[in-house]
């Protein structure tokens, strides 16, 4: 290029196109790198607002639950006086086990006698 146009311009354009090539450049690899950020900001945000809702939802179905749990408890507790003459006590119910357990105890003797 020297030889063709001499020694006073070439060195303008060359110097012109590697200062401003490289400021362009620049700015186009900043572009694309702001706007994967961005996409993954939104991406992030969108995350967050669902994991927000789906906690909510699951407050609310927890909460549903235990709303059905605790009417469930107070019927049942209503008709407690009805079933309270067809409950066994504890000492019925050990009471009753005694003698499958003598039972149990005589055949384990047997056994280790023999």
């Amino acid at each position: 290029m020297q030889d063709a146009m001499g020694h006073e311009l070439p060195w303008i354009y060359f110097v012109s196109l590697v200062i401003f090539g490289s400021f362009f450049v620049l700015n186009l690899v900043l572009g694309v790198l702001s706007g994967e950020f961005s996409k993954e900001r939104e991406k992030a945000k969108a995350r967050g607002d669902f994991q927000k809702l789906r906690e909510k939802q699951q407050l609310e179905e927890d909460l549903r639950g235990y709303m059905e749990w605790i009417t469930q408890a107070e019927d049942m507790e209503g008709d407690e006086d009805e079933h309270e003459k067809h409950r066994l006590t504890t000492e019925e119910l050990m009471g009753k086990r005694k003698p499958r357990l003598k039972w149990l105890r005589h055949a384990s003797h047997s056994t280790d006698t023999h």
